[in-house]
């Protein structure tokens, strides 16, 4: 018998009801200030990071630098610069069911995701996901 709630659930559990909470008042100048925290904290944690890098994967830091750091930071500032066309409604055009009306689509927020990463790219390929997932659970 559990005595103690496990941790991932109740990480989970938080993170659901914080996402219900902002999912309505979560709009454009709030998504870019969120990716520019992230890039802040990316930054700031650049050695270690490297250094983390270099003790698991016997990485050298140009190499982690390039393939890992540089390429999370520019994912960041692509998502930014086209963050208000992705939140943009998608016109779209009638079916023969539908014809006299109109359809927009209209991405709506979907909650919490997990990112799993592979060990090869642990940083870079755990952030990517996050960036992408950030950009449209936003939108």
């Amino acid at each position: 018998m559990l005595l103690t709630p496990d941790p991932i659930l109740a990480a989970f559990t938080a993170q659901k009801a914080r996402v219900a909470e902002r999912r309505r008042s979560f709009g454009l100048a709030e998504r870019r200030a969120v990716l520019q925290k992230l890039a802040g904290a990316i930054r700031n944690n650049e050695a270690a990071l490297v250094a983390a890098c270099a003790a698991d994967l016997g990485r050298p830091e140009a190499e982690t630098i390039l393939i890992e750091y540089l390429t999370v930071l520019q994912d960041i500032r692509h998502a930014s610069r086209h963050l208000r066309r992705w939140m943009r409604p998608r016109w779209v055009a009638p079916t023969l069911a539908s014809l006299g009306s109109s359809a927009r689509i209209e991405v709506q927020a979907r909650g919490v995701c997990l990112v799993i990463a592979p060990w090869n790219l642990p940083f870079g390929l755990a952030m990517g996901p996050v960036i992408s997932a950030l950009r449209r659970v936003m939108r």
